[in-house]
């Protein structure tokens, strides 16, 4: 987070007071530096919540449900699985919207995608009760 925000004040920085001389390049930096800014705001304010796993759905801290453990047709944890760092990839039954918290989930389609800042660990343990829950299903 830290080095996101210090990129964005760097090159808010160099668009206002190093002036390039072309104003695309000023406005590039500009766009940029506040950009930075913003997906660090946003990291910062994900990762203060968390995910709770119950035996019905994965909710986000605020009560948003990433899925339904009804719809869940696997789980992916391989080293060449498309999933976020130290974390493990949902396959759905059905499409959701997408939607994103910054290096702690998010959705595409029938994909869910949970870890990034998460502990290894933690997102091991929790994908191991979401496979045992799939068992017990049948």
């Amino acid at each position: 987070i830290g080095t996101l925000a210090a990129l964005g004040a760097l090159l808010l920085w160099i668009a206002t007071a190093a002036s390039p001389e072309a104003p695309g390049w000023r406005l590039l930096l500009a766009v940029s530096g506040a950009a930075a800014l913003w997906v660090a705001d946003r990291l910062r304010r994900a990762t203060r919540g968390g995910l709770r796993l119950t035996r019905d759905a994965l909710l986000a801290e605020g009560g948003a449900e990433l899925f339904r453990v009804a719809d869940v047709t696997g789980i992916e944890r391989g080293a060449l699985a498309f999933k976020p760092s130290g974390g493990f990839l949902v396959r759905l039954s059905s499409p959701r919207p997408g939607a994103w918290a910054p290096g702690l989930w998010w959705r595409w389609g029938r994909s869910v995608g949970v870890g990034g800042v998460t502990r290894s660990g933690e997102a091991r343990a929790m994908a191991d009760i979401l496979a045992a829950l799939l068992r017990e299903r049948g």
